[in-house]
């Protein structure tokens, strides 16, 4: 991600924007890992409390398990909600994307804490016998899937739309990721309107400030 920010600020924008995109890159890489820090710590706490309630409705049950979609949902996705940090080389601008996707999590973490939900246990029977069921395996590995409502996957994707320049990436980012996340069993179809409200809501206003 790094270089890719570097690289296309040098080729467009000359060298001194291109450290300020490999900066700016950094930062964005450096939060992206604490988030998912903050995140397995709230997993943890709640694993200890009680033991999430299980969702699934019969919509869920009709989309077949997917495992190819692990490519956009473990994958492309980090590019589709980095992508508008690149478009924002200015540094005001950059620092506020940031702060309005670091808002996502303490908005989304009371919502995990008062109605914590997991996706039904079965969903992750599967047999890891290609590359995109391991790697599958290795992320639920590492998210054991206790944080479902809101999902941040959506909440992400949500917001990065917003700043993307044209408008039809309201709709499409948000729905690639979201169906990515129902192919591959990670959520089910109740999980996305909360964090699609948090995501477009914080980007709204963050947008208005730019």
């Amino acid at each position: 991600m790094a270089l890719m920010f570097y690289t296309s600020a040098s080729l467009f924008l000359g060298v001194s924007a291109a450290f300020v995109a490999l900066w700016h890159a950094l930062a964005l890489g450096l939060v992206i890992l604490g988030g998912y820090e903050a995140y397995f710590r709230v997993q943890r706490a709640i694993r200890r409390r009680r033991p999430p309630k299980v969702v699934s409705t019969r919509v869920d049950e009709l989309v077949s398990f997917a495992p190819q979609w692990v490519w956009v949902y473990g994958g492309l996705y980090y590019p589709l909600i980095c992508f508008p940090a690149g478009l924002l080389l200015g540094s005001a601008e950059f620092w506020l994307f940031l702060l309005g996707g670091l808002c996502l999590w303490p908005l989304s973490v009371p919502i995990c804490l008062l109605w914590p939900r997991r996706c039904p246990p079965q969903w992750r029977a599967y047999s890891p016998n290609n590359r995109a069921t391991r790697l599958l395996a290795q992320i639920q590995r590492l998210d054991d899937g206790i944080c479902c409502v809101p999902s941040l996957h959506a909440a992400h994707a949500a917001y990065a739309s917003v700043f993307y320049p044209s408008p039809y990436a309201l709709v499409v980012v948000p729905v690639l990721v979201c169906v990515s996340a129902l192919f591959v069993k990670q959520h089910s179809i109740v999980d996305f309107p909360l964090g699609l409200a948090i995501g477009f809501g914080v980007g709204t206003l963050v947008k208005l400030h730019m």
